[in-house]
């Protein structure tokens, strides 16, 4: 038995030991944590981005907005399109009407679509003929960002002419208000307050800067640009409601109701709307209808009007969100070894096409389904069902680009995540593929919310592999109009 005066000192080298381990322990994660957050410290930001931007959608009423709101100079920033603006410009009261000779298709076999436009020639091709193939787009209303440097005239020409599709080109003129054609931006709604802090001169997007003169104009740019996607889409979808054709039928309670479906849906050009993956890992989720084994002629569209017949009391009537999975750009090992080559020679013979060339045949490695990364979901409406007196038609004012409805409701949107749960994959079962791209194409567009550090936290997403479920739609599209025909609106993607 030790002595207690040697038990004391025993017990005083023991602590002494232990504190000064303590204390290394706690330096060495002190340079650990500083070396992490100097490389993290940028990933972070756009983690509270994402953040702050799903608060801001969901959560951020125009009241909200006005009690936050950032007050910008209008003479110091124009945009292009305001010199020798038309002193008479379709505004919110007096919404922007087809051209006589428009004859848009928009029975309820189709799939209309809304497209803010900018410099996205190189993979429009591409994704008009996806959604044209498995969604039946048949009608596009598009909107040319005034900072475009390039024109899609001549795709969508080769479009219209061999396809029969219906495209509408718009300009600010047509669908802005007079207020922001003249330059007055004092008068925008401030949709970025979150990301200014209450600080003009500062923004999560300008840690690199202090020259105040130029975020004020970055941050009334980002502003404007938000202002012109709402205000499209309002106005988009109150031109296709006008122009829906008025066929009812008597319900069981007397009352009129539309005999048909017509679904109209925001998205961008990279972005790809297919079936919820969770539900093609697990078909029996949805017992009553079959999931198409591929992406065949109109088959997304089919199933989504097959799953409101089905399945009547689990879906909005008018409103239905779509969760995205963000696909980064690392390259998967079952092309590569082929060259970069796919020949789909079961069905189209001896024909090759780029993979590498195709965004939906070249990234395949994709988030985790629950990571804040993959953003904001996504809403396509049935407006065929939406009354006309709704409160989006009344103000032609959505409520969000992502959300356009108040949630909840007959008419309105439900919003969850994109997770297993049964019960979340039978309210989704549609998603949208978001590919980030290649680097180049990122970083090619001038803004000041993109850089290498954010393209590199999303490039490099490693949630799963995609089943490659998507990749059939090409097969189906060349089996169903023929090579010829394939090849001249797809021409850029065939093997030289």
């Amino acid at each position: 038995m030790v002595p207690s005066s040697k038990q004391g000192e025993t017990s005083r080298k023991s602590n002494c030991k232990n504190t000064a381990f303590i204390a290394i322990s706690i330096a060495i994660s002190f340079w650990a944590c500083l070396q992490y957050r100097i490389v993290a410290v940028t990933w972070t930001q756009v983690q509270t981005d994402m953040t702050n931007s799903l608060n801001s959608f969901y959560h951020q009423s125009t009241e909200q907005s006005q009690q936050k709101e950032i007050q910008f100079p209008k003479d110091n920033y124009q945009d292009p399109h305001t010199k020798g603006a038309q002193s008479e410009p379709a505004g919110p009261d007096s919404p922007v009407k087809l051209p006589s000779n428009s004859k848009p298709n928009l029975d309820s076999n189709t799939f209309s679509l809304c497209l803010l436009l900018k410099d996205d020639n190189d993979i429009l091709n591409e994704w008009i003929a996806y959604h044209y193939h498995t969604l039946n787009l048949r009608y596009m209303i598009v909107a040319l960002d005034p900072f475009s440097q390039t024109s899609p005239e001549p795709i969508f020409e080769k479009w219209r002419n061999l396809f029969g599709m219906t495209i509408e080109v718009w300009t600010d003129k047509d669908y802005m208000p007079d207020f922001f054609l003249q330059g007055k931006y004092d008068q925008v709604d401030s949709f970025i307050p979150q990301f200014v802090n209450q600080d003009q001169s500062k923004s999560i997007w300008h840690t690199d800067t202090s020259n105040a003169s130029q975020v004020e104009q970055d941050l009334i740019h980002i502003n404007n640009h938000r202002f012109r996607q709402v205000t499209f889409v309002s106005h988009c979808f109150e031109v296709i409601k006008k122009n829906l054709p008025n066929h009812s039928v008597t319900d069981k309670k007397g009352k009129q109701q539309p005999d048909f479906q017509h679904w109209v849906g925001h998205i961008d050009t990279d972005e790809y709307i297919v079936i919820n993956p969770l539900l093609r890992d697990n078909p029996n989720r949805t017992k009553l209808i079959d999931i198409p084994n591929t992406p065949t002629s109109g088959s997304i569209l089919q199933f989504l009007m097959d799953l409101f017949e089905k399945y009547p009391k689990r879906l909005s009537r008018s409103c239905f969100m779509i969760p995205t999975v963000l696909f980064g750009a690392q390259i998967h090992d079952d092309w590569t070894h082929r060259g970069g080559v796919i020949n789909f020679t079961t069905t189209i013979d001896t024909d090759h096409w780029n993979a590498a060339r195709f965004e939906t045949l070249r990234w395949r490695i994709h988030a985790d389904y629950s990571n804040i990364i993959n953003g904001l979901q996504k809403a396509i409406l049935d407006l065929s069902h939406l009354p006309a007196d709704h409160e989006i038609f009344q103000n032609h004012r959505i409520k969000s680009v992502h959300m356009p409805l108040d949630k909840g409701g007959t008419h309105g949107c439900r919003q969850m995540s994109l997770k297993p749960e049964i019960h979340a994959v039978r309210l989704f079962p549609l998603s949208i593929n978001h590919y980030v791209g290649s680097r180049e194409r990122y970083l090619s567009r001038p803004d000041k919310r993109r850089n290498i550090e954010i393209y590199e936290g999303k490039a490099r997403v490693t949630g799963g592999v995609d089943d490659g479920w998507i990749r059939g739609w090409l097969p189906s599209f060349v089996q169903e109009h023929g090579l010829e025909k394939a090849s001249q609106v797809l021409e850029e993607y065939r093997v030289s």
